[in-house]
């Protein structure tokens, strides 16, 4: 009977497995047809900034290959596309993208960056941002420290891995309906 319960928590914990949380620590392995959000809201909110450096760095084995690409697009909280690029991998381990403003900030910060587009796979081992603004005197330019950007990777979900656990759960729960329908069955016949 133990081992029935595991077969039906199998499905559910394969569930979890898979598409739990992603892992800072290592490596994210994005492939053709997923996306990336990235939060800018670690850089100092209500801020005009003239330019935006945005490094990446791609871990092993992948990189950034010659024939990956995506393409990064900057959205301001109001979600109005800011600025727009497509890059093309040449085997780097690094790239550092420049995008030039002027980008105003609101007090929160709830600006993004959003990473479509992708022809992979690609191991995207960190991306950070920098802003540089004007100084309170109207000189140019203050440069932001640099800060990490938590990675937020949506894979497509295949419509048929649910559809599949339900399935095995169903299951499950007739043949465990059926035996102990059977037990109760040998019981009122004794």
């Amino acid at each position: 009977m133990g081992l029935r319960r595991v077969l039906l928590l199998f499905p559910c914990i394969l569930m979890i497995g898979l598409f739990g949380g992603q892992h800072s620590a290592r490596a994210v392995t994005v492939n053709t047809g997923d996306t990336i959000t990235a939060s800018l809201n670690g850089l100092p909110g209500s801020t005009q900034y003239v330019l935006l450096n945005i490094p990446i760095e791609f871990g092993a084995p992948d990189y950034f290959a010659v024939g990956t690409s995506f393409r990064l697009n900057l959205f301001d909280a109001a979600n109005v596309l800011l600025s727009q690029d497509s890059f093309v991998g040449q085997g780097e381990t690094g790239i550092v993208i420049s995008l030039f403003g002027p980008f105003v900030t609101t007090f929160d910060n709830t600006a993004y960056l959003f990473i479509d587009q992708i022809v992979g796979p690609v191991d995207i081992q960190s991306i950070g941002a920098q802003g540089s603004s004007f100084r309170p005197d109207g000189s140019c330019c203050a440069l932001t420290s640099l800060v990490d950007l938590p990675l937020d990777v949506n894979t497509p979900l295949p419509a048929a891995l649910p559809l599949f656990a339900s399935g095995l759960g169903g299951l499950g729960l007739l043949g465990w309906r059926r035996k102990k329908k059977a037990a109760l069955v040998g019981l009122i016949q004794i």
